[in-house]
């Protein structure tokens, strides 16, 4: 679907989705993940994938696990859309992206805040702003689209 406004009043976006429905609906964040393109790192039963780019399609909650899709596999595999399943710490969300913080133990209090990927560090941690005022540095585990 595409998100057409935020509506402040519920703490919801309007949604026109594209299954066909002449009516948007009011969608809550948490139930909304964006479709952002990302790059593969880290994966080592198959390292040919690492440094490919792939579109984020679906997350299940239950494994912790995202659904990616590649779109040119020509050097990797047979098909054009094939999707893998990946942990979050497999890959690496780019600048600029919303993201939601999560499983933080010593700075709990930034659980459930959402914010915008600064940069990925070379120690493998984002730096995530939260405010004008407020950055933080977490796992890679600890973000979440």
């Amino acid at each position: 679907g595409k998100i057409l406004r935020y509506l402040p009043t519920s703490a919801s976006y309007l949604v026109q989705l594209d299954s066909g429905s002449q009516s948007p609906v009011a969608v809550k964040q948490d139930n909304i993940l964006q479709q952002v393109k990302i790059t593969i790192r880290g994966i080592q039963s198959q390292p040919h994938l690492n440094g490919r780019a792939a579109i984020v399609c679906s997350h299940d909650r239950e494994r912790n696990r995202y659904i990616v899709k590649f779109t040119r596999l020509s050097s990797i595999g047979t098909g054009c859309n094939r999707e893998i399943s990946i942990q979050p710490c497999n890959m690496h969300i780019p600048e600029g992206t919303t993201v939601r913080l999560e499983g933080l133990t010593r700075h709990s209090q930034w659980n459930g805040k959402w914010g915008k990927v600064v940069r990925l560090d070379d120690d493998g941690r984002y730096e995530v702003r939260i405010s004008r005022l407020y950055s933080v540095r977490v796992k890679m585990e600890n973000v979440r689209l």
